[in-house]
């Protein structure tokens, strides 16, 4: 589009509302430039196949699932940040990783060379212990395949309610290669990837040997010696995210009321009788909550036409005072049961506030119906589990 701007040193550009610019920058030649790595590969007994080809995707497998990396995209041979490694064959029948069971492997006694680097990938993610010459290493090897990185991820039931958010990561280990798809059985399998990341530690011509881990989880696909001066670099600061010793969000999960096989976490119990004191449960002032009590507890009705107000989706209006059951009695006033009426449309609303937590192991409901408009006088309970309801 045009060339940028620079005044004393500084790039100087203006943004319009919702502008992108981008700038192409060139460094300056350095004053001493490193020297590029010496590299040369060991070769390796291989005695696993992980590699199949298209027309026998039976034949490698890397686990016992029989999953194995398309020979169309294995590399024969892989340059990683200058350093040259050799893979092993990819011919059906060919093995081409080593499966770690503690062998030693030699190390040349001559040579210029300052680091031994691998490439390793391993079922699951673990942990081997490598041995240079008498130097022990403790090495995390990343798993083949999976996410390599992960956003915070929301979790769901199969009745589509939120469960929980597991913790976004990203594997810090360095990618050597990677496949985008994988053979399973005699299928491919497309964005499916499997990786290859690349170890390093420190050895040299006194080293003489190197041993690998005990642990045949871990599969070993090329080594190289190298001196590599480039090694001494490292980033003032991470070039991407770094989730390290992050913690997990917290969330405030809605109550769920049902399982995901459907089952209530309330028994609803219907007792039916004319008196209310041959009904299960027995009353006693210490039984009411409402203003006349020490809680203060109140109680409003709201017509089917006020659901904004419950819902928060439109103007909280304040519902009709429930006298009948702020009045701290139970049937004892003439409008109490005959001639309260609490539905309108099919639909009625109580809303009772407790005024704080307190916790809950059953929940009484009594109405008193007029024989002539049908129902039966008295029921009551609702027995749900215990919770702390608000």
């Amino acid at each position: 589009m045009g060339e940028a701007v620079i005044k004393n040193g500084k790039l100087v550009v203006d943004f319009k509302k919702f502008a992108i610019r981008s700038f192409a920058v060139q460094l300056q030649a350095p004053l001493e430039k490193m020297a590029d790595p010496i590299s040369f590969e060991l070769p390796l007994i291989y005695d696993q196949d992980v590699v199949s080809t298209a027309k026998n995707k039976k034949n490698g497998r890397f686990d016992d699932k029989g999953i194995s990396i398309p020979a169309e995209l294995f590399p024969e041979t892989l340059v990683v940040d200058g350093v040259q490694f050799n893979f092993g064959p990819k011919a059906d029948g060919k093995n081409n990783v080593i499966s770690c069971k503690g062998q030693k492997i030699s190390l040349p006694k001559t040579g210029n060379f300052n680091h031994v680097y691998i490439l390793a990938a391993a079922l699951t993610d673990t942990s081997g212990i490598f041995k240079v010459g008498g130097l022990k290493s403790m090495v995390h090897i990343q798993a083949y395949r999976g996410n390599i990185g992960q956003f915070d991820n929301r979790t769901w039931d199969k009745l589509g309610r939120l469960t929980g958010l597991e913790k976004g990561y990203i594997k810090r280990d360095e990618v050597a290669w990677f496949a985008t798809h994988l053979h399973h059985d005699t299928l491919a399998i497309p964005y499916k990837y499997a990786y290859v990341f690349k170890y390093k530690l420190d050895a040299g011509p006194a080293s003489e040997t190197l041993q690998l881990p005990e642990n045949e989880s871990i599969k070993i696909f090329a080594i190289s010696l190298a001196d590599n001066p480039s090694d001494q670099v490292h980033a003032a600061q991470p070039l991407y995210d770094d989730f390290t010793g992050r913690q997990a969000l917290t969330l405030n999960l809605p109550i769920s009321y049902v399982d995901t096989a459907m089952v209530a976490a309330a028994k609803i119990i219907v007792n039916t009788n004319r008196d209310l004191a041959k009904l299960p449960a027995r009353l006693t002032m210490k039984d009411y909550a409402d203003i006349h009590q020490p809680n203060g507890v109140t109680s409003n009705y709201y017509f089917s036409d006020a659901d904004t107000s419950l819902t928060g989706s439109g103007t909280i209006t304040d519902g009709m005072n429930v006298s009948a059951i702020n009045d701290g009695m139970y049937d004892l006033l003439p409008g109490d049961s005959l001639s309260d009426k609490w539905s309108e449309k099919g639909e009625g609303r109580i809303l009772m506030d407790l005024q704080k937590e307190i916790e809950l192991d059953s929940i009484h409901m009594f109405t008193g119906q007029s024989t002539r408009r049908g129902g039966s006088p008295f029921h009551s309970g609702v027995q749900p589990e215990k919770r702390v309801l608000q």
